[in-house]
């Protein structure tokens, strides 16, 4: 399962045993409760990282790039992490953004968290909310307005994929 996720649907009265997770070295990643069932996604724990560069990012002023360029070329791949933030302003690119980054060299490093709920506690590296999140190593890290820090991906739809999706929500 390596760099994977394991899918389990469980029943919804069914209770996890954090010890057993925890001796797999595995981090439940989403839990989700339907009426019938609950659904589990766990991922293995990530390599330890030791160096964290964090680059605070804004649409209206771009000096933060060259400090993003000066950390992509030194950054080691194994246990380094580049957490990109973007913060205050709910309409910022950065998941576009990040998710191009991750396609250029020493892009596999490239995270970042947006914060779009104005209420929400400033991002820190010292504080439990955010590192523990951090920690399921994720790429994308959304908090949005109802106060939960989530992740979002990109995902290609083939057209015609698209095409039958289209064709079914118009009939």
């Amino acid at each position: 399962m390596a760099g994977g996720f394991l899918f389990t649907r469980e029943d919804l009265n069914a209770t996890y045993d954090n010890e057993l997770l925890q001796q797999c070295n595995l981090n439940i990643i989403l839990e989700k409760r339907t009426e019938r069932e609950s659904v589990l996604l766990l991922r293995k724990a990530q390599n330890v990282i030791t160096r964290r560069e964090v680059v605070y990012i804004n649409n209206y002023e771009f000096s933060w790039i060259i400090k993003l360029k000066s950390v992509m070329e030194v950054v080691d791949e194994t246990n380094s992490r580049i957490t990109l933030v973007a913060e205050g302003d709910p309409e910022s690119g950065v998941l576009g953004f990040v998710n191009c980054l991750r396609r250029e060299p020493g892009g596999k490093t490239v995270r970042c968290v947006f914060i779009q709920d104005e209420h929400a506690p400033k991002f820190s590296l010292q504080a439990p909310f955010y590192m523990n999140h951090l920690l399921l190593d994720l790429p994308m890290n959304v908090r949005a307005n109802f106060g939960v820090l989530t992740s979002i991906c990109h995902y290609r739809l083939r057209n015609r994929y698209l095409c039958n999706a289209v064709m079914s929500l118009r009939r």
